[in-house]
């Protein structure tokens, strides 16, 4: 896709700071000299979702496996997170397997109990 910033093949000069890192987001503050891309050495997937500058961007694949997003001229803090409905709907239903299986089990756990009072 576009990178949707006008990019003119010069050299940036910039820098880049972790700010934070977890599994499912990373917080990154960059200084540019001009607009660019951000360019991280981690794979592209569909959940990942960014914002620079608390707006909201794509997540550009580059170098085909790459993540990547554009960042204006200045200094930004870009945020990826992960946001799979997939998963979430997996530990929904995971969620709700365990309590199938709980709910006889207790019951049962709790007949036995009355049984040896009685």
């Amino acid at each position: 896709a576009a990178p949707g910033v006008a990019l003119d093949g010069e050299e940036v000069e910039g820098e880049v700071t972790w700010v934070e890192r977890s599994p499912n987001q990373l917080r990154l503050q960059v200084q540019a000299d001009r607009a660019a891309l951000l360019v991280l050495s981690e794979n592209w997937f569909p959940a990942w979702k960014a914002t620079v500058g608390g707006v909201e961007v794509p997540v550009l694949r580059a170098n085909h496996t790459f993540r990547a997003v554009a960042v204006p001229s200045g200094s930004s803090e870009v945020i990826f997170r992960f946001e799979s409905s997939l998963l979430r709907w997996s530990l929904l239903l995971s969620l709700l397997c365990t309590l199938l299986l709980a709910v006889p089990l207790l019951l049962d756990l709790r007949g036995r109990m009355q049984r040896r009072r009685a």
